[in-house]
C-alpha cells in the first residue's frame, strides 16, 4: 500500500510540477510582451510629440500655428508598432487667436490631400472619400457647458486621415467637460495619461471608415461568440500625450496635446508559441472596469467585458502593470477626472491544466499494487518513464552540443566526434567480449589514431592587448571588469563574424584572431587589416559608450594590435579541457607585434606589409621609424597599418562595409573641407571647441561611406534582373503642380530583385564621385547651426 501511494504521489507531483512550470514559463512570456508593448506605445507618443515640436522649430513656425506636411508618414510610423489606432494632434488655441487660426487653417488644409495621397500608395481607395474643404470656423458641441472663453483644442491633423473631413477637422475637442477634465489631468501630471474604456462608434462614417475599421480587429483577434457585434465592441479607449513647445524639454509650456485610439486587442496577440492555449488574460482599470481575453497561440479570442477568469485560479495569478508612473497615489487620485492606470492579470484555466495532467498515476498505482502478474506490465511503463526524460536529456545534450560547436571550426569539430564515436565503438566491442583490463584498452586508446593537427602556410594572426587595463581593473569591482571585457570582446566577435575571422581564444586581456584557416584564402592580411581596422574603430566608440557606466577613467583605456603572417600549426591538443590552439614562430612574431607597439596604433610585421602593398593597398602602410628590439627575433623593420576609416562613428551600432582604397585617399581631403566648413562661422569671440570639430569630422567621415556603399551598391545591381515591387519614386515634373508642390523629403530608390552582378567590395569609385560626396557631405554640416536640438549631430 505504501508503495503504491508512494508511486502514485510521485508522478502525480511530477506532472503538477511540469504543469506550473510550464504555466510561470508562459506567463513570463506574456508579461516580457506586455512590458515591450507598452514601452513602445510610450515611446511612440514621446517621438511623435518630439517630432511636432521639432516641426515648429525646423519651419519656423509659432505655436499653435503648426502643421506636418507629411503628417502620415509620421503617424503611420507611430501606428505601425505601438497599437494605436489613430493619432490626432490639436494644438491649443487662446479665444483671442481664434480668427487666426481659422485663416491659418483654411489656407494650410492641404495636408489632407497629402495624407490620403500616401495611403492610396498601400491601395486604399479614396473613392468614398470626401472633397469638401473644411469650415472656416472652430466649432464646438452644441450641447456643451464650457464657455467660450475657455482654451480651445481643435482637432488638426490626424493619421489616418479623416473619412470626412468639414465633421472633425477643427471640432473643439475641450468643448466636452469630460475631454476638459481629462486635459487637466494630463497637464497637472506632464505625463501620457490613458482614459477609460468606451463606446467609439460614433467615429464610423467621420474619423474612420467602418470597413477599414471592422477590417483591422479581424487581423488581431477572433470575433465574440455573437456573431451580431461588431469591433466597437472590443475595449478602445484614448490616450492623451502632452506637446511640449521645446523638444525633449517637460518643463517648458505645454502648446497641444498628441490624442490617441487604443485598441487594446492590438497587445493580445503573438504573446504565445504555436500551440501553446488555453491562457485568461484579463485587462483592468483603476476606473472599475475589466476586459477578459483567452490567448491561443499568436492569436486571441475576445470572451467578453467583466473579469472571466476561472476563479478556483486566482492563487496563480501573475499581473503586469501597463503605466510608467512613480507616483501611483497621485494618478489614483485622479480617478474621478476619469484618468485610468491599466494592468494585465493572467491566470491558466482548467483546459490548459489538463493539457498536463493524465490518468498515468492511478494506472501506475494500479499496476503496482497488483498481483506479481502484472509486474511485466509494470516494467514496461517505467521504461516509458525513463525514455521519456532521456529525450528530455537528449534535448539538453542538443543544447550543450551548440554551444560546444561554438569552441572548433566545422572540420574540426567533424573529426573530433569521428573520434569520438570509434572510441565509443571499440570500448563496447570490448566489454561485449567480457574483457578483464577495460582500463588498460581506456588507457591504451584513449588518444589512438593520429593527432588532429594540420599545417596552414598561409596565415595572418593578430594581438589586440588593452593597454592600462591591469592599472583599471584593479580599482574596480569584478562585476565592471567583466562588463568591459564582454562588451568590448564581443563586439569584436560580432566584427569576426562578420569579416570571416577566426576568433581563436582570449589570454586575460588579449584576443587571438586568425585569418587564412581552417578555410585557406589568399586575401587573408587584408581581411585582418580590415578587422584590425574594425576592431580599433569599434573599441574607440564602445570605450566612449562605456564611460558612463564605468567611470571617466575608462576613457584612457587604449588598445595596440599586432598582426604578423607566416604559417602555423593548428590542432586540438587532447586531453582535459581540450581545444583548438595555434603553434609556431608566427605566433610568437604576432605577439611581438603587438607588445612592441604603440597604443592605439596597429604595427604589423615586414611579410604582412609586403602582402597589403602586393595586393594595391600601399597607401594603408607607413613604415616605422627605427626598428624595434623584439625578444627572441632581434631588430625588425616593422609597419604602422593606417587606422582612420571615413565610416567610423561613436554612435554606430555595428562595423561598416568594406571601403575600397580610393575611399581611403580620399579622407584627407575630405576632413580638410569639414575643417574649412567648421572654421568659416568662427570669430575671435566664439572660438570652435577641438572636440566639437573631432566629432563633426567623425560625423561627416560617416555619412561619406555610408553613402559610398549605397553607391557601390548601386553600380554592383546595374544589368540585373529589374526591380522588384514598389519601384523608385517618380520625379518628372508635372505641369498642373508648381515646383514647391513637387520637393520631396524622401526619394525612394527602387528595389532589385535579382541578384548583384558585381562584388561590392570590388567596385571602385571614381575620384571625382568621392570628392562631390564629401562636398555634399561638407556643405550640409556647415548649414547646421550649433544649438543642442536640431544640429549635424542630431540629424546624422
Amino acid at each position: 500500500t505504501f508503495v503504491t501511494i508512494g508511486a502514485y504521489n510521485g508522478v502525480n507531483d511530477s506532472e503538477i510540477k511540469d504543469y506550473k512550470s510550464a504555466y510561470e514559463q508562459f506567463s513570463s512570456t506574456i508579461k516580457d510582451a506586455v512590458q515591450a508593448h507598452y514601452s513602445n506605445h510610450r515611446l511612440a507618443m514621446q517621438s511623435c510629440s518630439s517630432s511636432i515640436s521639432g516641426a515648429a522649430i525646423n519651419n519656423d513656425e509659432t505655436f499653435p500655428m503648426v502643421t506636418l506636411k507629411d503628417f502620415e508618414v509620421l503617424g503611420a510610423s507611430t501606428r505601425a508598432n505601438s497599437g494605436i489606432e489613430l493619432l490626432a494632434w490639436m494644438p491649443y488655441v487662446q479665444p483671442e487667436q481664434e480668427s487666426d487660426w481659422i485663416s491659418y487653417s483654411i489656407e494650410n488644409q492641404g495636408w489632407i490631400n497629402v495624407s490620403r495621397d500616401i495611403i492610396s500608395r498601400d491601395g486604399t481607395s479614396l473613392a468614398a472619400y470626401d472633397d469638401e474643404g473644411i469650415l472656416p470656423m472652430i466649432y464646438r458641441d452644441p450641447n456643451s457647458t464650457i464657455p467660450t472663453s475657455e482654451l480651445l483644442a481643435p482637432i488638426w491633423q490626424m493619421s489616418p486621415p479623416p473619412f470626412l473631413s468639414w465633421p472633425v477637422v477643427n471640432l473643439d475637442w475641450l468643448s466636452d467637460e469630460n475631454e476638459m477634465q481629462r486635459q487637466e489631468a494630463m497637464t497637472t501630471l506632464r505625463h501620457q495619461v490613458f482614459m477609460p474604456v468606451e463606446d467609439l462608434s460614433f467615429m464610423t462614417g467621420t474619423a474612420v471608415n467602418e470597413a477599414d475599421h471592422e477590417a483591422f480587429h479581424a487581423r488581431l483577434v477572433d470575433w465574440k461568440r455573437d456573431e451580431s457585434t461588431s469591433a466597437y465592441d472590443h475595449p478602445h479607449s484614448f490616450a492623451l500625450g502632452p506637446v511640449f513647445e521645446v523638444v525633449n524639454d517637460e518643463q517648458s509650456d505645454i502648446v497641444g496635446q498628441v490624442t490617441a485610439v487604443i485598441a487594446w486587442d492590438f497587445y493580445l496577440v503573438d504573446l504565445l508559441p504555436e500551440g501553446v492555449d488555453n491562457i485568461t488574460v484579463t485587462i483592468r482599470n483603476t476606473c472599475n472596469q475589466s476586459f477578459s481575453y483567452l490567448i491561443g497561440g499568436r492569436s486571441a479570442f475576445y470572451i467578453g467585458p467583466g473579469d472571466l477568469h476561472e476563479e478556483s485560479y486566482d492563487n496563480m495569478e501573475v499581473s503586469v502593470d501597463f503605466y510608467g508612473f512613480d507616483d501611483v497615489e497621485t494618478v489614483k487620485q485622479m480617478s474621478d477626472q476619469d484618468v485610468c492606470l491599466y494592468s494585465f492579470h493572467i491566470y491558466p484555466t482548467k483546459a490548459f491544466e489538463d493539457e498536463y495532467r493524465s490518468n498515468e498515476p492511478m494506472v501506475l498505482a494500479a499496476l503496482i499494487g497488483s498481483a506479481f502478474l502484472f509486474m511485466v506490465v509494470s516494467f514496461f511503463m517505467y521504461d516509458w518513464f525513463v525514455q521519456s526524460r532521456n529525450n528530455k536529456v537528449m534535448t539538453a545534450a542538443a543544447s550543450s552540443n551548440a554551444i560546444i560547436s561554438n569552441m572548433f571550426p566545422s572540420q574540426i569539430r567533424e573529426r573530433l566526434l569521428e573520434v569520438n564515436k570509434r572510441r565509443e565503438q571499440l570500448k563496447s566491442s570490448n566489454l561485449s567480449k567480457g574483457a578483464q583490463k577495460p582500463l588498460m584498452v581506456e588507457s591504451m586508446h584513449s588518444h589512438e589514431g593520429r593527432p588532429i593537427a594540420d599545417f596552414y602556410p598561409e596565415n595572418t594572426i593578430l594581438f589586440a592587448d588593452l593597454v592600462g587595463f591591469t592599472a583599471w581593473s584593479s580599482v574596480h569591482e569584478p562585476a565592471q571588469v567583466f562588463e568591459l571585457l564582454e562588451t568590448v570582446y564581443g563586439e569584436f566577435d560580432n566584427l569576426a563574424r562578420i569579416r570571416r575571422v577566426f576568433k581563436v581564444e582570449t589570454v586575460g586581456d588579449c584576443y587571438v584572431a586568425v585569418s587564412g584557416l581552417p578555410e585557406p584564402r589568399k586575401d587573408h592580411a587584408i581581411v585582418m587589416a580590415r578587422f584590425a581596422r574594425d576592431c580599433l574603430s569599434r573599441f574607440q566608440a564602445v570605450i566612449r559608450h562605456l564611460e558612463v557606466m564605468l567611470g571617466p577613467d575608462t576613457a584612457d583605456l587604449c588598445m595596440r594590435f599586432g598582426l604578423h603572417s607566416g604559417p602555423v600549426t593548428a590542432g586540438v591538443l587532447r586531453g582535459e579541457r581540450a581545444r583548438f590552439q595555434l603553434f609556431g614562430d608566427t605566433m610568437n612574431t604576432a605577439s611581438r607585434m603587438e607588445s612592441t607597439g604603440t597604443p592605439n596604433m596597429i604595427q604589423i610585421s615586414q611579410d604582412t606589409a609586403d602582402l597589403i602593398v602586393a595586393a594595391g593597398k600601399t597607401s594603408w602602410v607607413s613604415p616605422r621609424e627605427g626598428k624595434i628590439v623584439a625578444k627572441g627575433k632581434g631588430e625588425m623593420q616593422t609597419f604602422w597599418l593606417s587606422a582612420s576609416r571615413s565610416g567610423s562613428s561613436s554612435g554606430s551600432s555595428g562595423i561598416n562595409a568594406h571601403r575600397s582604397s580610393a575611399s581611403a585617399t580620399e579622407m584627407s581631403s575630405n576632413e580638410s573641407e569639414v575643417e574649412a566648413v567648421q572654421d568659416s562661422g568662427s570669430t575671435a569671440a566664439d572660438e570652435p571647441n577641438p572636440g566639437d570639430a573631432n566629432r563633426t569630422k567623425r560625423l561627416c567621415q560617416w555619412n561619406e561611406e555610408v553613402m559610398r556603399n549605397i553607391l557601390r551598391q548601386i553600380v554592383a545591381q546595374r544589368g540585373s534582373s529589374g526591380l522588384g515591387n514598389g519601384g523608385a519614386s517618380s520625379l518628372r515634373p508635372e505641369p498642373s503642380r508648381t515646383p514647391l508642390d513637387e520637393v520631396r523629403e524622401v526619394i525612394e530608390l527602387g528595389q532589385y530583385s535579382g541578384p548583384p552582378n558585381r562584388d561590392t567590395d570590388s567596385i571602385e569609385l571614381d575620384n571625382a564621385i568621392l570628392e562631390q560626396l564629401g562636398s555634399f557631405v561638407s556643405t550640409i554640416a556647415s548649414m547646421y547651426k550649433p544649438n543642442p536640438f536640431h544640429s549635424f549631430e542630431h540629424a546624422r
